[in-house]
């Protein structure tokens, strides 16, 4: 008997009706640039790690590279 009726709801909700009846504000589309230049920031600070390492290179040391520490630790 639940199953039945679960499918019931299931089938009303995505059954489009006939005839849209709906407003769309004039500032949706604005929320909508919001929205996508929000995430493109947040997903800028969330790889600024990786983008900074990208474009400055990398800051590691290589192995078996002159270090500051081996130069003077040398004299």
């Amino acid at each position: 008997m639940a199953f039945t009726a679960l499918i019931a709801i299931v089938i009303f909700a995505l059954a489009p009706p006939l005839r849209a009846q709906g407003y769309v504000d004039p500032g949706a589309g604005a929320m909508l640039w919001q929205i996508l230049a929000a995430a493109f920031v947040g997903g800028v600070f969330l790889f600024r790690k990786f983008i900074l390492r990208w474009f400055r290179g990398s800051k590691t040391p290589r192995s078996g590279g002159d270090t500051v520490e081996n130069s003077q630790s040398d004299k």
